[in-house]
């Protein structure tokens, strides 16, 4: 036993760790890099295509496409009450023997002919300009610059004006 009652163990425990092997390396755990660092090359296809203005402005081209395409099909059956009411005053004056009238009321009924195709076809039109992009996936950039049609000029719901009445 040593001299003041204490064990040399602690000496040899506690210089131990100095003269044990070395412990092996802790294991290297793959680090993924850092992200890097995009450069910006400006504005892309895809920046702007993710923008909330694109997005307001394809909402207001998608309005103004449902309010053409609701213009035009009242127009459209404007014109066809408009030939059926056309058609049956011309046989009233083919009745009465009207020469004159029936003449003006005949170049009536071809005005509104040519109004319906025209209105048919702008029918066309705005229904496949609403219809074509969702089938595409391209409604935002094409309904966004549909949003031009609010500033295209509004024709009255008539193609062709009132015939006169005679006194």
């Amino acid at each position: 036993m040593p001299r003041h009652g204490f064990s040399t163990h602690w000496r040899t425990h506690a210089l131990a760790h100095l003269f044990a092997a070395p412990s092996p390396a802790p294991i290297p755990r793959p680090v993924a890099p850092p992200p890097a660092r995009r450069e910006n090359h400006g504005v892309t296809l895809e920046t702007i295509l993710a923008s909330p203005v694109l997005g307001l402005l394809a909402l207001l081209g998608g309005a103004a496409l449902v309010y053409r395409l609701g213009r035009t099909v009242l127009r459209l059956g404007i014109a066809a009450a408009e030939k059926t009411a056309i058609d049956g005053m011309v046989e009233v004056s083919i009745r009465h023997g009207d020469l004159t009238t029936m003449a003006e009321r005949k170049a009536h009924v071809a005005a509104v002919r040519r109004a319906r195709w025209r209105a048919g076809l702008l029918t066309l039109l705005w229904a496949s300009l609403l219809v074509i992009p969702a089938v595409l996936d391209v409604t935002r950039p094409v309904y966004a610059l549909a949003a031009l049609a609010w500033l295209l000029p509004r024709r009255p719901l008539r193609f062709t004006p009132a015939p006169s009445t005679r006194e």
